[in-house]
C-alpha cells in the first residue's frame, strides 16, 4: 500500500519535472530567437531595454 502511494507520488513528481523542463526549454528557445532577432534587426530599440 505504502509502496503504491510512493510510486504514484514519484510518477506525479516526474511528470511535473518533465513539464517544467519542457517549459524552460521552450522559454529558452524563444528567448534565444528574440535575442538574436533583437541583435540583428532592433538593436537600437532593444539594447536600452536590455540595459534596464
Amino acid at each position: 500500500m505504502v509502496f503504491t502511494q510512493f510510486s504514484c507520488l514519484y510518477m506525479q513528481t516526474a511528470l511535473v519535472l518533465h513539464f517544467l523542463i519542457y517549459l524552460i526549454r521552450l522559454f529558452g528557445l524563444l528567448g534565444f530567437f528574440f535575442f538574436t532577432y533583437c541583435k540583428l534587426v532592433l538593436n537600437h530599440i532593444c539594447y536600452p531595454l536590455l540595459c534596464i
